[in-house]
């Protein structure tokens, strides 16, 4: 399973677990997650997309959407660990989620 995390300009994500969890295929189908969006390892997580210190950064709420495919995903598809960026804003992320195929 991927996880689907919200994340705010200042890198951080709310406590707690991941926003959601589904396959891999699932994400592709859904959310038109695609290899190419491979953003970074899972050594090194998305940072900061802007002023750290941005404390409207927090109160504005997420800004981009990240899926971690772990290790164990990798080892039953043919996706690379890390982090991929989605195309879509958060609102169409939501969206998208809240219809089902």
């Amino acid at each position: 399973m991927a996880s689907i995390w919200m994340v705010r300009e200042d890198g951080s994500t709310p406590p707690g677990e991941p926003w959601r969890t589904m396959s891999i295929e699932h994400c592709c189908e859904k959310l038109g997650l695609e290899k190419s969006d491979f953003f970074c390892d899972l050594d090194h997580p998305p940072g900061p997309s802007g002023p750290a210190d941005d404390i409207v950064a927090r109160v504005r709420g997420p800004r981009r959407v990240v899926v971690e495919i772990g290790i164990i995903d990798q080892d039953i598809s043919s996706w690379r660990p890390g982090f991929y960026m989605l195309k879509l804003s958060p609102d169409e992320v939501i969206s998208r989620c809240s219809v089902e195929f």
